[in-house]
């Protein structure tokens, strides 16, 4: 059975959630980003990374792969939260963002939005989205932007669900 480590960066709590589901799948060990310059990377046999996603960056993804980039044969799978929907145009994005012209397993995942948990950046942020999309025409309104006036005017959203991560599983099992 493969050795698995589970590397996560997470604002508030979703990409924590499904890297913690994920270890119980795969009895991985877990280590934060932060936690990440104290392991050993060669003594695993695959990497999963896991990072929220902020304006199309995954968070600290590129300092993981400046130590990653010392093992360049090791298997490496990465995932992304975020609170958008989860679609191949979402999923893409951030891949070509992030990945460049990296050929690695990629999976976008969905989090959770909640402004109350929200720091005073991110509520801003949220704040001038929904009074953009107030100045659309409400006929023009998509679903999401129906979801982001719900979140900006304080309503939560959790969108994680522990069953996301069946084909990250089936994924590392198979490597």
């Amino acid at each position: 059975m493969n050795r698995f480590l589970i590397v996560y960066h997470s604002k508030y709590g979703s990409t924590k959630r499904y890297a913690e589901w994920l270890a119980g799948h795969l009895e991985a060990d877990l280590c934060t980003g932060r936690q990440l310059k104290t392991v050993n990377l060669s003594q695993y046999d695959a990497v999963l990374y896991g990072g929220s996603v902020f304006a199309g960056t995954i968070s600290g993804f590129g300092k993981f792969l400046k130590q990653a980039d010392s093992l360049p044969d090791l298997p490496l799978i990465v995932f992304a939260v975020g609170a958008s929907p989860v679609n191949d145009e979402t999923a893409q994005a951030v891949r070509s963002a992030n990945l460049k012209d990296r050929d690695v397993p990629f999976f976008y995942l969905r989090g959770a939005l909640d402004l109350a948990s929200a720091g005073l950046f991110d509520r801003s942020i949220l704040r001038m989205i929904g009074k953009s999309i107030r100045k659309k025409a409400p006929e023009t309104r998509s679903e999401w932007d129906q979801t982001l006036l719900r979140c900006t005017a304080g309503e939560a959203a959790d969108w994680t669900r522990p069953e996301a991560v069946v084909p990250i599983v089936e994924c590392a099992l198979a490597l």
